[in-house]
């Protein structure tokens, strides 16, 4: 039961985040639209690899070692320095809100 009620909770997370993307999405010019499209392209490339990485294990009886876990790490961290470095790109000043500082999206990135 407790399963099933994981997979809700991300069915309606994904569900609300696609939703307000949407909304960002229309103030956006096209260039930023496009690095928002490789990013999570990105992102859901070094899932995929992890999740497959993962379940690779699980066939073969293993568990994961500490090797895989720091090159994940560090994999994500690249990720998320990268993402920073676009940060004033991927969500220009005119499409952020008055009440939110520039320091906000970075605070965010990395929480």
């Amino acid at each position: 039961m407790a399963f099933a009620a994981q997979y809700t909770a991300l069915i309606i997370m994904a569900v609300l985040c696609y939703g307000e993307f949407a909304v960002v999405q229309s103030l956006l010019p096209a260039p930023s639209v496009a690095l928002w499209q490789r990013f999570g392209l990105a992102l859901a490339g070094l899932g995929l690899s992890t999740l497959g990485y993962a379940l690779f294990l699980i066939w073969r009886g293993r568990s994961v070692g500490p090797e895989f876990s720091i090159l994940a790490l560090a994999t994500h961290l690249a990720f998320v320095v990268v993402y920073l470095n676009y940060d004033t790109q991927l969500l220009p000043q005119k499409c952020r809100a008055g009440w939110c500082p520039p320091t906000c999206c970075f605070m965010w990135a990395l929480s």
